[in-house]
Formats: C-alpha cells, structure tokens, sequence
C-alpha cells in the first residue's frame, strides 16, 4: 500500500495555556465598543518578524497488521516560521509562512527524503504581497489557484502561484463581525499591520468544501463558515466555538473541526447541527485532520503530540510525542538538540501520492 504523507509543523513558542483558555479568549474581545476606538490604518506600526521559530516533520501514515501507525521520514528547522505546507505533487511543495508563499521543488519524490533536509537541497521560489501578513494555511484550488487564510485582513486570499497574482480578496463579512479597516489590493499590511485586537475575526484556516466552496474557521467570534467562489458570498454555519481552527469536511461529508479551548474535535451537519464530540485532554488542540476514513491526526500542542484518533474505535490509537528543546535560544537548538523540533505541535495536512495510491 502506498503511504500517505502527513506534514506536521512546530513552533518553538510554547503553549501558554492560561492565555489559550476559553475565558482569557472572551474576555480578551468581549467589549463591544473595541472596534469602534481603532487608530488609523496608516498610523498601524508595521508587521515586526516573530521571535519564534519552527520545523518540519514529515511521516508515512501506515496501516499495519490493520493498526494504524505514523513513522517520521524526515525533518526541517528553520528560522523563518513555517505555518503549513501543503503537496503540489510527489516533489513539490508549498508552504505558508507569517508573510509569504514558498514554492519548494526536490529533485526526488518528496516520499524518498530521508533525515535532516537542508534548504540548499531543492529550489525555493517565494511568492509576495502587501496583503501577506497574519497568514495560518492555505489549499490548493483549481490550477495554479490557492486559497490563503490571513488573519491580518480577516479575509481569505485567492492566489495564482504561476503569474504571482493576488487574484481575490474575500473578507469576512463586516454586518455578522463589525468593521475595522477598508482595504483594497493595494492596501499594505506590510507597513500597517492590523493586529490581533483590531482584527474582526482572526479567521485562521480555511479548506474546500465540494467544486464551489470554501470552508473557513475564525478564532475570535468561534465561527464557521463558507464563500462561494462562483459569487463571493458568504454564509455563517455556527459560532460561539471561541478560539476554534482547522475546519474540514471528512469523508463521511461532515464538517469537523478543533475546538481548540475544550481539547475536542467536532462533528457538524452541513447546517451547523453538532453530531458527536471527542475529548482529546488537551488544553490547546491546535488542528485536526483526516488522512484515512474516520481516522484523524491531531495536533496537541499543548503536550507538543500528534495524536491518532480512531472514530470507529472511539480513541486515541496512537500518540507521537515530540522532545522539546532543552532550551529557550531557538538559534542554538540545533546544536543542542537534534531531535527536538519546537515546543508546540501546529499544523497537519496530509497527501496521498498518485502513483500507486491508496
């Protein structure tokens, strides 16, 4: 059986786990008013490069003696921070950061990797914009068509990773989540960054639901959601999942998604109906992904673990933990630890080779 791939990222940030509570999130944007005393958006100072840093880790999901496993084939640090990678093809990938898109091109089958990858290894072309700032995800669409989650602009972006062209904005919409900023294809949040506290939703994820849709997930208001690409419009599914990432639609056609706060994935109709829960014991589950029928990876972030979740058996089948760093000084983890990849699992995402796949 040809393995699928799963891409988990890291964070050197450790998980705060007071600040991740579902308290400290509501109350962090409960006042209404918090929108209405913004300064200008020329007087926003600009986007500052994060002190933290990430990794790569790469894993063959197998099934063995009908058991599922994962096993790490190789891995990445770097100082710039990898938010989430996402498989063109067997030897292309392309990767989210903060405030730019990578192309990365191996001159073998991603599959045939093996341990510690440098970045002189393959070809990197990076792909800019003014509007690339708070970026979490993206997904490819049609083509040479990607969607980018940007928190920045409380807006999913749509993108041609061949001309370079930012095609679409699709901003979520002001009369459900208040209104901060005008912003246009010009507009540079570059220099004027939008922060968290000014942001209307922190939209953070976002992934295809059937040929015309776009699921997407916002932390600050617990929302999903979908656009339609053939119009722009867009249509609340439920909300009040405060602090909730990672919206998806599984092979049964439900959506699910991280309740991040509460450590549960969710089950929902299409019309935003719960179906069943899970309770992962986490206290930050960043992202949740299916990679087989009613077999899911978990992000944990705040135990730095990816977990196996079996529906069909009702539990945790197995958990992947990652050594954090023995120390804080990210630029000397490296010659401190090799095995260590950060202090936070991020997150997942997951592709089947097409040749020879399952």
């Amino acid at each position: 059986m040809q393995p699928g791939i799963l891409f988990i990222t890291h964070s050197s940030r450790p998980v705060d786990v007071e600040r991740c509570s579902l308290n400290f999130l509501t109350q962090r944007y409960a006042d209404p008013q918090r929108l209405d005393r913004l300064p200008e958006l020329d007087q926003l100072p600009a986007v500052q490069a994060s002190d933290y840093s990430s990794g790569l880790s790469l894993h063959r999901v197998l099934q063995v003696d009908g058991v599922y496993r994962l096993e790490r084939f190789a891995h990445l640090r770097t100082v710039e921070r990898i938010q989430q990678v996402s498989a063109l093809d067997e030897q292309t990938l392309l990767v989210c950061l903060e405030s730019a898109l990578e192309v990365w091109t191996f001159e073998q089958p991603v599959l045939e990797l093996v341990g510690d990858l440098e970045l002189a290894r393959f070809s990197v072309r990076r792909i800019e914009s003014s509007l690339f700032a708070g970026l979490h995800n993206l997904v490819p669409l049609d083509g040479s068509r990607v969607a980018v989650s940007a928190s920045s602009a409380d807006a999913v972006l749509l993108v041609d990773i061949e001309s370079d062209q930012l095609e679409q904005m699709l901003r979520m919409p002001d009369e459900l989540y208040g209104h901060n900023y005008v912003l246009n294809p010009d507009s540079d949040l570059q220099r004027n960054y939008i922060g968290n506290e000014q942001q209307t939703t922190h939209i953070n994820h976002v992934s295809r639901m059937g040929s015309h849709h776009l699921l997407v997930s916002a932390l600050i208001p617990g929302a999903l959601g979908m656009f339609d690409l053939r119009d722009g419009s867009y249509r609340e599914i439920t909300r009040g999942f405060i602090g909730c990432h990672g919206a998806r639609i599984s092979s049964r056609g439900e959506i699910y998604f991280a309740d991040s706060c509460n450590g549960n994935i969710v089950w929902l109709d299409q019309q935003g109906h719960i179906l069943r829960r899970a309770d992962l014991s986490s206290r930050w589950l960043h992202d949740v992904q299916e990679t087989l029928p009613d077999l899911y990876a978990c992000s944990v972030a705040d135990a730095n673990v990816c977990s196996i979740f079996d529906l069909g058996e009702g539990k945790v089948v197995q958990s992947v933990e990652f050594p954090k760093p023995q120390t804080g000084l990210w630029a000397r983890l490296a010659g401190s630890s090799r095995e260590a990849l950060g202090s936070s699992t991020k997150f997942i995402s997951h592709f089947i080779p097409t040749a020879g796949g399952d």
